[in-house]
């Protein structure tokens, strides 16, 4: 299979049948990730095992649990095999991140000055604008360098 334009048709069928607004959400989601891959012209053999989950999925009775954890594995294979991330990828896992390699020490920093480990938590609040700050230039760049799937929210 050197296009995904099987794989789309094949839940585009399936869709018909789908009266959940969130399971068709969900597929909806799966169709715009498809899509960019062939736009991309990513080989089919690089998610295999996933488009055989994706057969066992549609052939057996939708469930939401079961396409969201497919589409989660997806994204993830995408991001380590070819670097492409979801928007604001980045700036999700930067506010994080900021939080904990800024805010920990600004907050026992501050806490130490002050002599009161009560405001420990306060470094949280400087750690996350800085981490996200950081995140968002680099959704910018992963934007700019045409790295970002398009149409799929985010999944970390």
């Amino acid at each position: 299979m050197d296009s995904f334009k099987p794989v789309i048709e094949e839940i585009e069928k399936r869709l018909k049948s789908v009266s959940d607004e969130k399971i068709e959400k969900s597929l909806n989601e799966l169709i715009l990730v498809f899509e960019d891959l062939d736009r991309r012209e990513i080989p089919t053999e690089s998610v295999a095992d996933l488009l055989k989950r994706l057969k066992n999925i549609l052939v057996a009775e939708l469930q939401l649990k079961q396409i969201n954890r497919l589409k989660t594995d997806l994204l993830s294979a995408l991001r380590k095999q070819y670097g492409l991330v979801t928007p604001k990828y980045y700036q999700t896992l930067w506010m994080i991140l900021g939080m904990t390699i800024f805010g920990v020490p600004f907050g026992m920093i501050f806490s130490l000055a002050i002599d009161n480990m009560a405001f420990l938590g306060l470094g949280f609040g400087f750690g996350m604008p800085i981490g996200m700050a950081i995140g968002i230039a680099k959704d910018k760049k992963a934007l700019e360098d045409g790295m970002v799937i398009n149409g799929v929210q985010q999944a970390i």
